[in-house]
């Protein structure tokens, strides 16, 4: 090796790689000798070799992998001789920009994703590698991307979950393929903030001395760098978001953020965020199947009800929390005898394919119960997505009969597609739609640390999610839980109003309510970590709440005449 260093930048576009490229340019580093021209959506230049730019996207186009895609290339196609055979194009295009020049930076995002060539391109020429990981909160990269491809005319559309599934495509390449090499990491946020303490880390951490002095390089660098650079400004906590932001981006964000603060990134969360996202990914553009779920032998996947009592208040429970002996302790089903008791026409209602031992379950507790099975007639038409089947096909069957309140369970979404009827004001009108919050499977595989495994298990998750946030209600199952009382109440009271509004009996209205504060306090007792659970369905709703306002806001900045 001679004694000459590239100070490679690797980063996602957007996250500050070209305000870092130009510092460190200020500071010493030599600037390649054809710069790819300032441009719409980077006017402060960009600070990299245009025919890099050219060379990447044909390396990538070869790879089948856009650079605006969310997936790939593999680092295993890095390897293949069609890959490796751009090694001394890179080589030469590295000689050509920089000649002798002992210290020089080299910056283009692409190059995350092809990381792997440059560095063997570097070797050949007895280069040593240096590189700086550079990230910035996704969220606001999400947000500069959409307003970048806005600005520039792209026809295609740029939801904040594709900026954010882009940034982790990059981010997981820049951190594995930079393992081995000399390497710092830096975060956007703190290089405008105090540039100085950044530089210095960097030039310790990489064993480097810049040429210019950071005194001396001050005012140019202090003259370059705004706090204006940062035009999208957003929290840095992401597990509330849900979905792609808390189960992928937000543990790949935190483990950067750490390593800026001298925590090593963990491999092991990395391999897992990229095993997870590639095998839905593989899910999504292969299409690969789901096994269907187990069926009884007669092949039966329906409807089933059981049913007693023919009283004037009717009340629907869906699901099997509330007649299976392996959920909780039992007080769902404590709830029901407790219902039976005050003669309340009840439905029990679960939907799917059933096992034996579920069948025979499900006849004991109807005849302890003196409970009717019911089979109802239902449309074979099949109903795509397969996961969308259960919630439709019960939402069929409340909506054709007159229930004063329908109690979901919070697991396979049961309560996802009613929940939208009626607050789209298409059906169930005047009937009381409640959740009862035990721990949805989505609440307790996070808390388990565990990622989804497949598509199907992200849709499911995201219909729990909205049967929650537009139920009527939710009825909150917790052992002594004080912080509870008035969610409960609230419940109890959107009932009792629901049954005064159809009934002029004000006295039987009343005991009916009360009989319903009963059941919703035996349904309290069953599992003590509901109340952790519903302390962060109401903080995600405040979180969104509160990131809808600012997305409003900064899209009233981009188009300040859209009200006129």
């Amino acid at each position: 090796m001679t004694n000459r260093t590239a100070i490679v930048v690797v980063g996602m576009h957007r996250s500050g790689t070209s305000a870092l490229a130009r510092v460190l340019s200020l500071l010493g580093a030599a600037l390649p000798r054809n710069l790819n021209p300032a441009g719409l959506g980077n006017e402060i230049g960009h600070w990299e070799p245009e025919a890099a730019v050219r060379l990447n996207d044909q390396i990538l186009d070869l790879a089948e992998s856009p650079v605006n895609d969310v997936q790939g290339p593999a680092g295993e196609w890095l390897q293949r001789p069609e890959a490796l055979a751009f090694v001394d194009r890179l080589a030469d295009l590295i000689a050509d920009e920089y000649g002798d020049d002992p210290l020089f930076v080299l910056k283009d995002p692409r190059i995350a994703l092809l990381f792997p060539l440059w560095r063997v391109a570097l070797g050949r020429l007895k280069i040593r590698c240096a590189a700086v990981v550079i990230s910035r909160n996704p969220v606001e990269v999400a947000l500069s991307l959409a307003k970048r491809q806005g600005v520039a005319g792209d026809w295609q559309s740029w939801p904040l979950e594709r900026g954010g599934l882009l940034w982790l495509r990059y981010n997981l390449a820049a951190e594995e393929y930079t393992r081995g090499v000399d390497r710092a990491f830096c975060d956007y946020s703190k290089l405008l903030e105090d540039w100085r303490s950044v530089v210095r880390r960097l030039g310790n951490e990489l064993n480097i001395a810049w040429p210019k002095s950071i005194p001396d390089a001050a005012s140019e660098i202090d003259g370059f760098l705004s706090r204006d650079l940062r035009h999208h400004q957003e929290p840095e906590d992401l597990v509330h978001r849900h979905g792609v932001w808390s189960e992928w981006i937000a543990p790949i964000f935190s483990e950067l953020r750490g390593a800026t603060e001298g925590r090593g990134p963990d491999p092991a969360i990395f391999g897992a965020v990229k095993q997870s996202f590639g095998d839905i990914y593989t899910d999504i553009y292969t299409g690969i199947e789901h096994p269907p779920a187990q069926q009884t032998p007669s092949g039966r996947s329906r409807l089933r009800v059981m049913r007693r009592g023919r009283g004037r208040r009717k009340i629907c429970l869906a699901g099997g929390l509330f007649w299976k002996a392996t959920h909780g302790d039992g007080a769902a089903m404590a709830a029901v005898e407790a219902a039976i008791a005050d003669d309340i026409e009840i439905s029990i209602v679960d939907i799917g394919a059933f096992t034996d031992a579920d069948e025979t379950a499900f006849a004991a507790f109807a005849e302890s119960h003196s409970f009717d099975i019911e089979y109802p007639d239902e449309d074979d038409q099949p109903i795509e997505p397969s996961f969308l089947a259960s919630t439709i096909r019960l939402l069929r069957y409340v909506r054709a009969r007159r229930f004063d309140a329908i109690l979901f369970q919070d697991q396979d979404g049961l309560g996802s597609a009613s929940a939208v009827a009626k607050q789209t004001g298409l059906t169930l009108d005047g009937i009381s739609l409640a959740v009862v919050a035990a721990g949805s499977p989505d609440w307790i595989r996070q808390k388990n640390g565990a990622l989804p495994s497949t598509l199907v298990t992200i849709g499911i998750e995201r219909l729990e999610k909205m049967a929650v946030e537009r139920s009527t209600a939710q009825a909150i199952i917790a052992a002594n839980s004080n912080a509870l009382k008035g969610e409960v109440g609230r419940y109890v009271h959107s009932l009792r109003t629901a049954l005064e509004e159809r009934s002029k009996d004000a006295a039987e209205a009343a005991r009916y309510a009360n009989s319903l504060e009963d059941t919703v306090a035996l349904l309290r007792k069953a599992n003590e970590t509901a109340a952790e659970y519903a302390r962060s369905l109401e903080q995600s709703r405040a979180e969104t709440e509160e990131y809808a306002r600012s997305l409003e806001a900064e899209l009233e900045k981009v188009n300040p005449t859209a009200q006129s």
